[in-house]
């Protein structure tokens, strides 16, 4: 076989190519390796000053195959992929990036050291492989003379779980009674009476002193009330309180229970003041009167007009329950 030395090719005329006709159906053109590295093919740049390469892989990796150009059009956000090998022969094609499978992958989070990751970077989980709260709402009081924070678009026949940090009443008001309070689909208030239920008051650390208390016809949930803080005459319910609350929204194709439809809707918690002053447990549901009614959202607050104190580490959190 006869060799050419030469350190340049140039073609004839401008705009000429230069080809280099193979032979046989095995032929290709052969960049050689030599002892000191692979076999490399550069790409430079119009001035010759900057260039790309592909090189072979080692010897030592004792590898031979061939990579067929892909055999669909070329696309933005796609990316290569071997779509198939016959004798050490891949063909390659453009294809989309699979999404992750984290049933099988999970998310590794050990280098994340501040910030968040965007909601719509998350893939999606379902209950299946594990996932059993999605936070879907959280709200922080800052700004001063806030009344109530409301949660609106809670889904029809679902489950939810509420939960309180360091709520304060900001100021002296003559009742300082925290309501969650149901809205309607239009995100207003129910003014009529819907809520029933009891609650117990943990009253005295000293004696283990618990009061039963019930309600029926209210306006909302007391989560916390003045009569259940220690000595309430002198401290009344002022002090910083949280505390959690599972709830279910209700069902609007109400289905009947003993003869009587009803929507399904009910709910308990716990709510803690500081120290060990006061803890109240609370179980509600609907009035009778309103037994096919479900919520659309809830309204959090102090009633007869009390205010949130706000920048004293008062937050809401919102959960769903993810149930398939």
């Amino acid at each position: 076989m006869a060799k050419l030395k030469v350190n340049e090719v140039e073609a004839t005329s401008t705009n000429a190519d230069v080809s280099v006709i193979t032979k046989g159906s095995t032929g290709a053109l052969e960049v050689k390796g030599n002892s000191a590295s692979e076999g490399t093919l550069q790409l430079n740049c119009s001035a010759q000053s900057h260039g790309v390469k592909i090189k072979a892989p080692s010897n030592s990796a004792d590898l031979g195959y061939t990579m067929t150009l892909p055999d669909n059009q070329i696309a933005a956000n796609k990316g290569l992929k071997v779509k198939s090998v016959t004798n050490n022969v891949a063909q390659l094609e453009y294809a989309d990036f699979p999404d992750p499978d984290i049933s099988t992958t999970p998310l590794d989070a050990a280098n994340l050291t501040s910030g968040s990751i965007p909601a719509a970077a998350m893939p999606s989980f379902p209950a299946t492989t594990g996932l059993g709260f999605k936070l879907v709402g959280d709200q922080t009081v800052t700004a001063s003379n806030v009344t109530s924070v409301n949660f609106t678009g809670l889904e029809n026949n679902s489950a939810y779980h509420l939960v309180i940090k360091h709520c304060e009443c900001d100021g002296n008001i003559g009742n300082p009674t925290f309501y969650m309070r149901w809205l309607d689909s239009s995100n207003n208030t129910v003014l009529s009476n819907y809520v029933a239920g009891n609650h117990y008051e943990y009253y005295d650390p000293t004696t283990g002193d618990r009061r039963y208390q019930s309600f029926t016809n209210y306006v909302g949930v007391p989560l916390a009330t003045p009569a259940a803080s220690y000595h309430a005459s002198t401290s009344g319910f002022y002090n910083p309180f949280g505390g959690h609350i599972d709830f279910t929204t209700g069902d609007d194709n109400a289905t009947t229970v003993n003869g009587t439809q009803r929507s399904g809707m009910w709910g308990c918690g716990q709510t803690f003041g500081k120290g060990i002053k006061a803890s109240i447990e609370t179980w509600f549901g609907i009035s009778w009167s309103y037994k096919q009614y479900r919520i659309h959202g809830i309204q959090l607050g102090y009633y007869f007009n009390g205010n949130i104190k706000p920048n004293a580490g008062c937050q809401f959190l919102l959960y769903k329950y993810v149930e398939s």
